[in-house]
């Protein structure tokens, strides 16, 4: 499924996100805190004895960004570079930053 379906599924049974920021309208296809709106939907919707695991973002999506010290550069040039390495890493966020440094990563996704 993808983000704007679970945004529209999220709206569609009221779940209450008025607490989300960034202009999360209902309205649009701005999907960037969909992952936000799914876990009120949890919270909200589901049974609230569920288990939930929680990862250290130092550990998870910001490793690579810990590991270079939040440099820009170094990550993206650590995403191409060791992409082996980085491939055992559930998922990676790529900021505005790191993105904004047009460094080539398309071999990560080979």
């Amino acid at each position: 499924m993808e983000l704007i379906n679970y945004k529209k599924k999220i709206i569609n049974e009221e779940v209450d996100i008025s607490a989300l920021t960034g202009g999360y309208g209902i309205n649009d296809d701005n999907i960037y805190h969909t992952m936000h709106a799914c876990i009120q939907y949890i919270i909200q919707k589901k049974d609230t004895n569920i288990s939930m695991v929680l990862m250290r973002a130092e550990d998870s999506m910001f490793k690579v960004h810990d590991g270079c010290g939040y440099n820009d550069e170094c990550i993206m040039n650590t995403i191409k570079d060791k992409k082996n390495e980085v491939k055992n890493i559930p998922y990676i966020k790529l900021t505005n930053g790191s993105r904004s440094k047009n460094i080539d990563i398309s071999n990560y996704f080979e």
